[in-house]
């Protein structure tokens, strides 16, 4: 026998009533779900520093960003410094909008073709950042010239002179000694408010710190050496930059000294300007470094002032980004060490500090082990949160329309 129950009317209305409204309640949940994923600032930026970390990578599986934005282009432009023209290479979105824009500075050498560099540069472009490249005759010839960040200074300028960028949101990004000169030029008054950021991957912070350690073949890292084996590139610019400001007479001389191993003065050095370099070159001393840098001609010692980010490490005032091979042989990692100390002890409230394992100079080390190129992946994966985050000013949320493409097209620079 079976038994049937009787459900009231009533009753049945009011269970279809709680049935209804849970269904509305997942629905709207889903809805404003969907909408904060969709105009979050941070999680917008997070896909877009997932898709830039995918291009670091030449041989990287996917390329996410090249599914959505158009291919970026590249003109060959020129921007006024003093009297004259510079010419530089100009990244920009393919899609109409308001974008943010960095100032890049390479290192030393022919790279302006390099498909790493390109690679990279069309990266930012797809995440709605423009890129200007300066080409420098001197740093394609490895030599620093003491006024290249005065150069980066006025490409700064130019970029803020452009329509289609935001002056708001202009960085600054060096590589390798490039580095450094943006961060002098970050340092200029004309434009020390307004660099929304400054990034450094495996720049030098003291100049003459470095030639000392060249020479010893050893960097200090809290009171405590290791040994490094400077590249050739590290003896060819340092040569190629400092050799020129000595006394005719001992160039050739110290010419050949650098890179070589000196392990005494050569006799055929004549003036004292000549000895106080060659005893620099000669010294196996760490502790002797100081007191034979301040030895050094005034030529000498006010060109490595002059390069040198130290010099004016209180002047800088854009949010400082700083990544480093921890196995550097350009430039020791001590020196981005150096740097984000000194600049957080000049009461920066911004410094970000990465040190990486499986890099060579500034480049992926294709030949990495697994764990560390994974543990690399993920510090440079918040390094490159951390960069996109201050290039960006659109608060806690913003227009779903930013997040499709990648470029930020819905926004108009005023």
């Amino acid at each position: 026998m079976t038994n049937h129950q009787t459900v009231h009317p009533s009753e049945q209305t009011a269970r279809w009533r709680t049935h209804l409204t849970r269904r509305r309640a997942v629905v709207v949940t889903s809805v404003l779900l969907f909408v904060f994923l969709v105009t979050s600032t941070h999680v917008r930026i997070g896909l877009q520093s997932a898709a830039f970390l995918s291009e670091v990578f030449p041989d990287s599986p996917v390329y996410p960003a090249r599914w959505f934005a158009d291919e970026p282009t590249r003109t060959l432009v020129s921007f006024p410094y003093e009297d004259r023209y510079e010419a530089a290479y100009l990244y920009h979105p393919a899609s109409t909008g308001c974008y943010g824009g960095i100032v890049m500075y390479i290192g030393l050498g022919p790279e302006h073709g390099d498909p790493h560099l390109d690679r990279i540069s069309r990266a930012f472009a797809r995440n709605g950042i423009a890129v200007l490249i300066p080409v420098s005759v001197p740093m394609i010839e490895y030599r620093l010239d003491a006024d290249e960040h005065l150069i980066a200074t006025s490409a700064y300028q130019y970029l803020q002179s452009l329509q289609t960028i935001d002056s708001d949101r202009i960085g600054m990004f060096g590589i390798s000694v490039g580095g450094s000169i943006i961060a002098n030029a970050a340092q200029e008054p004309d434009i020390a408010d307004e660099v929304a950021m400054i990034h450094s991957l495996g720049g030098y912070y003291d100049a003459g710190t470095v030639l000392g350690q060249m020479a010893v073949g050893a960097f200090e890292i809290d009171g405590e050496w290791h040994n490094w084996e400077p590249s050739t590139t590290t003896f060819r610019a340092t040569r190629n930059s400092i050799v020129p400001l000595m006394p005719s007479e001992d160039r050739v001389t110290l010419w050949h000294m650098f890179g070589n191993d000196p392990v005494e003065i050569p006799d055929d050095i004549e003036t004292d300007e000549g000895k106080a370099l060659a005893r620099v070159l000669v010294n196996r001393d760490p502790e002797s470094i100081p007191a034979l840098l301040d030895a050094l001609p005034d030529e000498v010692t006010s060109f490595l002032d002059r390069i040198s980010p130290s010099n004016r490490i209180e002047e800088l005032h854009a949010d400082t980004l700083l990544l480093h091979d921890q196995f550097d042989h350009v430039l020791p990692y001590s020196e981005s060490i150096a740097f984000a100390d000194a600049a957080t002890d000049a009461g920066h409230n911004t410094v970000h500090l990465t040190i990486l394992e499986q890099f060579h100079h500034v480049r992926p080390d294709e030949d990495g082990d697994t764990l560390s190129l994974f543990g690399d992946g993920f510090r440079l994966y918040r390094h490159i949160f951390r960069m996109h985050q201050s290039m960006d000013d659109r608060g806690f949320f913003s227009s779903p329309l930013d997040l499709i493409p990648f470029t930020g097209s819905s926004r108009t620079c005023q």
